[in-house]
């Protein structure tokens, strides 16, 4: 009787032999889900880049903007101190109301012209005392916005072409 009983008790396997041989049994990922895994995270990252190219954009025209509000500001201390506006980046310059930088360097084509973040504005002075700066893409793209200010202070854009006092507010 005892040898029955032992014989009908089995021994589970130790642990480590079932989970060898689990492991061993699967054969991996198919192509088809490695495919699958693959075609998600191409469709991640484009979406992905997207965002950020937009983004980076984005971050570009606020900064020529804000250039543009400094250019104001520096044309109203031009008014008050010389009784003009200029049509000259080293006069406003030499007030110290324009930035050398503004995330990036300034870079200075002639009296009238400054080129940042890809963005070429030029200041004009205009009949009956007045002037306007306008920034507009350095390649001419159609596809960003191009922007204007004058002694209003209110900024103005057009998509894809040049702006002027017409155009619709930002």
């Amino acid at each position: 009787m005892r040898l029955k009983n032992k014989a009908s008790q089995k021994k589970d396997p130790p642990r480590w032999k079932f989970t060898r041989r689990i492991l061993s049994s699967s054969a991996g990922f198919t192509l088809m889900e490695l495919l699958t895994v693959m075609t998600i995270i191409l469709v991640l990252s484009t979406v992905a880049i997207n965002f950020y190219s937009n983004f980076v954009q984005r971050a570009r025209e606020t900064s020529v903007i804000v250039f543009l509000r400094y250019v104001h500001k520096a044309e109203m201390e031009h008014q008050v101190n010389e009784d003009n506006y200029t049509d000259k980046f080293v006069d406003l310059e030499n007030l110290g109301s324009i930035p050398d930088r503004l995330g990036r360097t300034i870079t200075k084509v002639g009296v009238a012209k400054r080129i940042l973040e890809d963005y070429a504005i030029t200041l004009q002075k205009l009949p009956d005392n007045k002037w306007a700066a306008r920034a507009e893409p350095v390649n001419m793209s159609t596809e960003l916005r191009w922007f204007y200010i004058d002694e209003t202070g209110v900024s103005r854009f057009e998509n894809g072409k040049t702006a002027s006092k017409n155009s619709p507010k930002l």
